[in-house]
C-alpha cells in the first residue's frame, strides 16, 4: 500500500526497483490493484476531475447484508415501533 500512494504522490519514480515490483505485481494481485484504483479515484475526487460516489466495496457489507450506503440512508429515518 505504500509504493501504491507512494506512486500516486509521485514519489515512486526515483526508485526504479520499486517501480518495477509495484507493476508486476498488481496485474496479479486484485487486493493491491483495487486499492490503487481507489487511490486515483480518490485522488481525481480531490481534484475535481471526478464526480463524488461512494466507494464502498462489495465486501464492506455488514452481517445482516447492508452495505454502509443503507445505513446512511437509514440513519435519518425515524426508529421502527
Amino acid at each position: 500500500m505504500s509504493l501504491i500512494a507512494a506512486r500516486q504522490d509521485g514519489e515512486l519514480a526515483s526508485s526504479p526497483e520499486d517501480v518495477a515490483w509495484l507493476d508486476g505485481h498488481l496485474p496479479g494481485c486484485d487486493r493491491c490493484r483495487l486499492a490503487a484504483e481507489q487511490m486515483a479515484e480518490a485522488a481525481a475526487i480531490y481534484r475535481g476531475e471526478a464526480p463524488v460516489r461512494a466507494l464502498t466495496p462489495p465486501a464492506a457489507a455488514g452481517p445482516t447484508g447492508a452495505s454502509r450506503a443503507d445505513v446512511v440512508r437509514t440513519a435519518d429515518r425515524p426508529p421502527h415501533k
